[in-house]
């Protein structure tokens, strides 16, 4: 009767977080996409500049995966901290034509970003769950 042969073990440890931490940045990019989905409806726009500065970033930070949206314009925090005081009023005519209210219903919303991905957290909770199911 021949010997057994030894087990062979094999570390396949580096291509299963390699696979994981590409399945969470997946699940990142995916919820990004999701939450920037309400921000059309939520960002003021006046001239569109501020909503099409709009970026995302998933990058590795460590043994985490972050992602994060946010906007290019250099007035973009001021906008999204406005406390809205002047919500309902007519913004100031520009070459003899109005341009709609201060925050009105289809004039964006103050803290737009949190609120849009408020709106979408059930979602986002959903779609990284589903990313990192095995």
């Amino acid at each position: 009767m021949a010997a057994p042969k030894p087990a062979r073990i094999v570390n396949r440890m580096p291509q299963f977080v390699a696979e994981v931490e590409q399945r969470a940045a997946r699940g990142i990019t995916a919820a990004l996409v999701r939450g920037g989905s309400e921000l059309p409806a939520l960002v003021p726009v006046d001239t569109s500049a501020l909503i099409n500065s709009q970026y995302r970033e998933v990058s590795k930070q460590g043994a985490s995966v972050v992602g994060r949206v946010g906007f290019t314009a250099e007035y973009a925090l001021a906008v999204h901290e406005a406390e809205g005081k002047l919500k309902g009023q007519p913004r100031p005519m520009r070459d003899g034509k109005g341009r709609g209210n201060y925050w009105g219903p289809h004039d964006g919303q103050p803290r737009f970003l949190a609120l849009a991905f408020e709106r979408a957290a059930a979602d986002i909770k959903a779609i990284i769950k589903g990313a990192l199911r095995v």
